[in-house]
């Protein structure tokens, strides 16, 4: 029990360290106070600039604001630079009136009427400092967003399916060892982090490749992720009433399963284990790959060092359930065939929930507004 004890310290401490790595809501450049800055560029005469000038004024007082309320005309220079820097599409360079705040820009008055309040709204602690057009956009990474998505894969019912034959097998094998469980649960657990690691570092250089060989805008891609993220939120849901084992990006297809099944009854301990656990992640892959790809899609907006403590933060989420189910079979607390039944009887309502987070967090990626 005393190693037990220990091994649920390491992993707590794990957890606790990689959170301290992660900043929470990384934003472009905060002010030292609690301003937000607002840029709201309009020319004289136009009623669309007037409609939202009046909205301003009937919330500003609600807010700590710092207005840069310009002519287009009167600084063209800072207008287009600006444009620039949100990635707006040219056909909309110079068009009024426009507002910049953060990370944050809407063209026209009934886009900004409906949506700026709840922009302001998230900067309404922190602030946020005034955008500088010639440095380089920092990206706003969801804490909620890559917690949530690392969530949908560790409650992925395909990786438990593995870990269970896993711990089942070295059971049969050995039914007095349980040390052997528990060290080849935890090293099964540890080879899986390390090649979900490696794939992760893999995605998110491809994105980097993509964004910088088509030169395609941060926002296009959130919004390509948040739409992924939607769809396989209702497949998800779709296997919760129409459940078939090995549905399409929700489970591993059935024609892979006897041969990771014949992998797996080739383990005799946690070296074993280990080597299995790297050659399992290729198979693991099909049914867990959806959320992993939508946050290496965020990632990449990142430096590698500052996106290095996101990919360990969210694979330690992703094999906490692995983690878990390992200390309570070892501890003699549930058999393994209980573990097993739970997640038979469970897996619709598994599909359920990370369908349900799947959705909220596209509409979160997509409009911000969760």
């Amino acid at each position: 029990m005393k190693k037990t004890n220990l091994t649920i310290l390491l992993v707590t401490i794990l957890l606790f360290v990689s959170m301290s790595l992660v900043n929470a809501e990384s934003t472009i450049s905060s002010s030292n106070n609690t301003k937000t800055c607002m840029y709201l560029f309009y020319l004289e005469g136009c009623p669309h600039c007037a409609n939202l000038d009046a909205y301003i004024q009937t919330i500003q007082n609600n807010y700590s604001l710092d207005i840069k309320q310009t002519s287009a005309n009167e600084y063209p220079e800072l207008f287009l630079n600006l444009s620039k820097y949100y990635n707006i599409s040219k056909t909309d360079w110079g068009k009024v009136p426009a507002v910049f705040l953060g990370d944050y820009y809407c063209i026209g008055d009934t886009p900004c009427i409906s949506t700026l309040e709840t922009q302001i709204k998230k900067y309404q602690t922190t602030g946020v400092a005034c955008v500088n057009p010639n440095e380089k956009k920092s990206v706003q990474i969801s804490l909620k967003e890559i917690t949530g998505l690392a969530l949908v894969d560790a409650i992925n019912p395909c990786e438990l399916a593995v870990l269970i034959l896993i711990l089942t097998t070295i059971l049969l094998k050995y039914p007095e060892q349980r040390k052997k469980v528990l060290f080849s649960g935890l090293s099964f657990s540890l080879a899986i982090f390390l090649g979900y690691l490696f794939f992760g570092f893999i995605i998110i250089l491809g994105f980097k490749s993509l964004s910088n060989i088509s030169a395609i805008s941060s926002l296009i891609i959130r919004r390509f992720l948040g739409g992924v993220a939607i769809l396989l939120g209702l497949l998800n849901i779709k296997d919760f009433f129409f459940y078939k084992q090995g549905s399409f990006a929700t489970e591993m297809p059935l024609a892979w399963r006897p041969r990771m099944k014949k992998l797996i009854e080739g383990a005799t301990g946690p070296k074993g284990v280990f080597i299995i656990g790297v050659l399992i992640t290729i198979f693991l892959v099909p049914c867990t790959s959806g959320p992993y790809f939508i946050a290496g899609g965020i990632l990449a907006n990142l430096s590698w060092m500052s996106a290095l403590p996101w990919l360990i933060y969210y694979n330690l989420l992703f094999v906490l359930p692995m983690l878990i189910i390992t200390l309570i079979v070892y501890s003699g607390l549930v058999q393994v065939e209980r573990v097993s039944n739970w997640r038979e009887r469970n897996i619709k309502k598994l599909h359920l929930i990370a369908g349900i987070i799947m959705i909220l967090i596209g509409i979160q990626i997509i409009f911000g507004i969760l």
